[in-house]
């Protein structure tokens, strides 16, 4: 179960480093709990998670 200071960590946790993954949140926080637990805790709190590409789209290497 994801409590209030749970939440209040991950919130946290995010805003010192923002490109954290799932598993890394999971891990930080010591929660016993499925990853898309964790997905809809963020989502719950209006925080998005969403990786971005760093590299080309197409082999081309063209945008």
């Amino acid at each position: 179960m994801i409590l209030a200071q749970h939440r209040q960590q991950m919130r946290q946790l995010l805003t010192r480093q923002p490109d954290m993954t799932l598993a890394e949140l999971r891990e930080a926080t010591a929660l016993p709990c499925s990853l898309p637990a964790i997905h809809y805790a963020l989502a719950a709190m209006n925080l998005t998670y969403k990786k971005r590409r760093l590299g080309p789209v197409n082999k081309n290497g063209k945008i």
